[in-house]
């Protein structure tokens, strides 16, 4: 799956900006049968992606990708910032 697609799945799990305090993981649904887990931080802000789970059952982390795959780039994917206006 292309690096677009990811991120319109990754998008589409509607994860939060915040969640919790303490550092943990979290597994949202997302369209179609994907799952995505997303990595919050010691504040509980979110910090990154650690991985997409395909309907089919396909694990594609990220992080141990190599720089030369496209979809590695989603390591720095972040949900939109809400507008304050």
């Amino acid at each position: 799956m292309k690096t677009q697609c990811l991120s319109e799945v990754a998008t589409s799990a509607a994860p939060p900006p915040k969640h919790g305090n303490y550092a943990h993981f979290v597994i949202l649904p997302a369209r179609d049968g994907w799952k995505v887990c997303f990595f919050y931080d010691g504040r509980g802000d979110f910090g990154y992606i650690e991985r997409f789970l395909s309907p089919n059952g396909e694990l594609i982390e990220p992080w141990t990708l190599p720089e030369t795959d496209a979809r590695s780039g989603m390591r720095l994917w972040s949900p939109a910032s809400l507008s304050l206006h």
